[in-house]
């Protein structure tokens, strides 16, 4: 079938057979000399230790000021690139001690990631199980919400990708992202909100804190700020009593209104 135009080629009329000096080392190299001696540098290793922890544990300042912040975990850091020098560069021995870190389980750690687009889409339509097991052919609106949050899938802005954490969030995508939420849980007709609905008016009749505990159990135990809460029970004291609001119009609210809440676009 030949070969793919990413992968590396040889051509030997288009080698450089004279010596040549790549980070301070001399030699006749080929392209896998030139790896190998990019793999040998400490730089190296900090880059790639930096950038799992970025992805998996905490999001960090965009790349390019790496050379003059300060990384979030410098100490989970050095392990790391202890283990990539201990295993001839094996990222899967990386990750595994990454997990397994007390870093990693850590709960101030936790929801210190802003959800991409694709992480925060897919989320709420497993939640709200619209889709169900087939394919749809509206599927089409959910990825045009994708795009229209800043991320359009296999098509980045460039070849780096994208930049995310904050960069996710500005005024027009941070709309997106609001309205989003409050239409997919506002659909009572979808399998997953009706569940749910369906779950939580039989809490009708617990107190307003312990109602949003509920609805943040059942969104996958997530965990919002105190100044969030007091807010959310707030409307919940002011609007609970209200003759127009049906029982299921409030847990619909509720779930509304906490999907749309800062805390909810982390992860």
């Amino acid at each position: 079938y030949g070969r793919y135009a990413w992968q590396f080629q040889y051509l030997p009329e288009d080698h450089d057979d004279g010596e040549k000096e790549f980070l301070g080392e001399k030699g006749n190299f080929t392209g896998e000399d030139i790896v190998q001696i990019i793999c040998k540098q400490d730089a190296t290793a900090t880059f790639i230790s930096r950038h799992i922890c970025n992805f998996f544990l905490a999001d960090e300042v965009p790349v390019t000021q790496w050379p003059y912040e300060a990384p979030n975990n410098p100490k989970l850091i050095k392990k790391l690139k202890k283990v990539y020098f201990e295993t001839n560069y094996n990222i899967k021995e990386m990750l595994r001690v990454l997990f397994l870190s007390e870093e990693f389980k850590d709960r101030s750690n936790f929801y210190k990631k802003v959800k991409s687009p694709s992480e925060l889409v897919i989320s709420v339509m497993r939640l709200t199980d619209k889709f169900g097991n087939g394919p749809r052919l509206d599927a089409r609106n959910v990825f045009l919400a994708m795009v229209n949050m800043g991320q359009h899938i296999y098509n980045p802005p460039t070849v780096e990708g994208w930049h995310g954490g904050l960069e996710w969030s500005d005024t027009g995508t941070l709309v997106e992202r609001i309205n989003f939420c409050s239409e997919q849980f506002g659909d009572t007709e979808s399998p997953g909100v009706k569940k749910m609905v369906d779950s939580l008016v039989s809490r009708y009749s617990e107190t307003p804190s312990d109602f949003i505990d509920s609805c943040m159990e059942i969104l996958g135990s997530i965990e919002i700020g105190e100044e969030t809460k007091k807010t959310l029970i707030s409307f919940a004291k002011e609007h609970k009593s209200e003759e127009s609001l049906t029982p299921t119009d409030y847990v619909k609210t509720m779930l509304q209104l906490i999907t749309t809440t800062r805390e909810y676009q982390l992860c």
